[in-house]
């Protein structure tokens, strides 16, 4: 069953209060920025604001997924292929990462990939990470080839 593979790859309670930190104290910035009265620091103070909140609640909805069986929200959904947006960016190391995906982690995203059934097309983009990235990309392609294989 394909669906049993979306499980979180990181479920730590660490993550969870970091983005929730976040989320409370991304209003200060953007007050202060603001009240610069300058086009680029108000700019600035709302982006940065957003970017929190909506980093929050990727997170929580990371986390709601692991109460929910994936199986019952994905179920009716039939698609006839699957376009994913790899990001390498969530590599443990990566210097923008929130999140802590091991080399092996992305190479289990591929094996889950591929037990989808789907006809994929995988554009990456995001990483880094440079020292790592050919290791998570090969880890990753090579997932795919095991789940093809097995």
């Amino acid at each position: 069953m394909p669906w049993r593979c979306f499980t979180p790859l990181h479920t730590g309670a660490r993550f969870l209060k970091l983005a929730a930190l976040l989320a409370m104290a991304s209003p200060y910035p953007m007050f202060l920025l603001v009240q610069t009265r300058e086009a680029p620091a108000i700019v600035l103070g709302i982006a940065l604001a957003v970017v929190c909140m909506a980093a929050f609640y990727a997170v929580i909805a990371g986390f709601v997924s692991g109460v929910f069986e994936t199986r019952v929200r994905y179920e009716r959904f039939a698609p006839d292929v699957l376009v994913l947006a790899l990001g390498f960016d969530i590599y443990r190391e990566d210097p923008q990462s929130l999140v802590e995906v091991s080399t092996d982690g992305f190479g289990r995203l591929g094996r889950c990939v591929v037990a989808m059934g789907l006809p994929t097309l995988v554009v990456q983009e995001g990483g880094y990470h440079l020292d790592a990235l050919a290791a998570n990309g090969r880890a990753f392609f090579n997932g795919m080839d095991a789940g093809l294989a097995g």
